[in-house]
């Protein structure tokens, strides 16, 4: 009776830490995806990383699906992804917003240069 004492508090704790756990990921996941959406990921005009955000997109869908269910632990590995790909996605809409304006501004320094040229 004893052990039950001790044991049945922390079985209770134990359980309700699947949610709380669920809960970090699936808000860092959010906030990857949204970021990487505000670099351009996704965007059809940009078409910058499409194919991370939508990996991450979906498993944050799927990761929903188990909560409801009631499987934490996959919900968990499933947002932990999510997260994962959301941040690939910033990583590679950065870099690629930079390098295309990096790609303007020399061209439009070699079109001034050509300009120049083209008077004298």
């Amino acid at each position: 009776m004893k052990k039950l004492t001790i044991l049945l508090p922390l079985l209770i704790m134990l359980a309700s830490c699947g949610p709380i756990w669920y809960g970090t990921k699936v808000i860092a996941a959010r906030k990857n995806i949204a970021m990487a959406k505000e670099n351009g990921a996704g965007r059809e005009e940009s078409d910058f990383a499409k194919y991370e955000i939508t990996f991450a997109e979906e498993h944050l869908k799927k990761a929903q699906e188990e909560v409801s269910k009631a499987d934490y632990q996959a919900a968990i590995e499933l947002a932990e992804v999510a997260k994962e790909y959301g941040k690939k996605a910033n990583d590679i809409a950065v870099r690629l917003k930079m390098e295309a304006g990096r790609t303007t501004d020399e061209e439009k320094e070699k079109t001034d240069k050509e300009e120049e040229s083209s008077e004298e």
